[in-house]
């Protein structure tokens, strides 16, 4: 196993790989600051981490640096509290009978990834095959119909630099989600 990892879009598509024959070699380091802002039915998570990973391809060495960041937020358009903790629980649960609605909650999120422009310089990966960066924006809306019951449907779209044959950039990835969630 070489212990490097290999980065996934928000769609779950491999975007990096390192190079066959690219190893971890030596030792890693990583940083992960984070910060978070909630007041009343407004929320806001940020979230950075970078990388540095000593790698070896034959007889060359180096270390590499990525990094990441991830800033996301929410509004609960009926006024319930939302936290850190998650959830939220709807003053007054969804009612056919009693006309009510439960709570709606609107996300937003963008995000990027970014892959040291030496990995692809000194051979450690290939600009043909993996992008250097992917940049990713999203919206979300979730219904939570109990506090145990919640409806989400999430759009993102992922947008590469490189990644794809003739130094072209990969395709622009749209992915849209839904789930219904029980919590107990």
């Amino acid at each position: 196993a070489t212990q490097l990892p290999s980065y996934k879009s928000i769609g779950q598509q491999t975007f990096f790989t390192y190079a066959t024959g690219t190893f971890a070699s030596g030792k890693e380091t990583r940083s992960n600051p984070q910060a978070w802002f909630y007041l009343n039915n407004f929320g806001l998570l940020a979230d950075y981490v970078e990388v540095k990973q000593d790698v070896k391809l034959g007889t060359k060495s180096q270390q590499l640096q990525n990094s990441a960041l991830d800033v996301s937020g929410s509004w609960v358009l009926t006024g319930e509290n939302v936290s850190y903790k998650g959830g939220v629980k709807p003053a007054h649960d969804f009612s056919l009978t009693d006309g009510t609605w439960g709570a709606v909650e609107l996300t937003a999120r963008y995000g990027y990834n970014h892959i040291d422009s030496d990995a692809f310089a000194n051979g450690y990966a290939s600009l043909a095959t993996s992008a250097s960066k992917a940049t990713s924006t999203g919206v979300g809306v979730a219904w939570y119909l109990s506090e145990n019951l919640k409806l989400l449907a999430d759009w993102d779209q992922t947008k590469f630099v490189g990644g794809a044959t003739a130094g072209k950039n990969r395709l622009t990835e749209d992915f849209a989600s839904g789930r219904v969630q029980f919590r107990y």
